[in-house]
């Protein structure tokens, strides 16, 4: 009852932040992938867009660091 199947994972530099540009990739990706024979093209969770780690990096990281630990 199992059947086999050829599954792909994309490891490719994303377009951060460019969700057009993105998807338009991901298309060319997932058919590049259908000419080989592929049935199953996974990316990264945040590959689309990309995930914006630099809003870590200010006020909101910040806020929420020590005074919601010491109370």
């Amino acid at each position: 009852m199992s059947q086999q199947f050829k599954v792909v994972a994309v490891q490719a530099a994303l377009s951060f932040l460019d969700l057009e540009t993105g998807v338009r990739r991901a298309g060319g990706h997932n058919e590049k992938a259908a000419k080989a024979g592929t049935k199953l093209v996974v990316f990264a969770e945040t590959w689309l867009p990309g995930y914006p780690n630099h809003i870590w990096l200010g006020p909101v990281a910040w806020g929420c660091s020590s005074s919601a630990t010491t109370k």
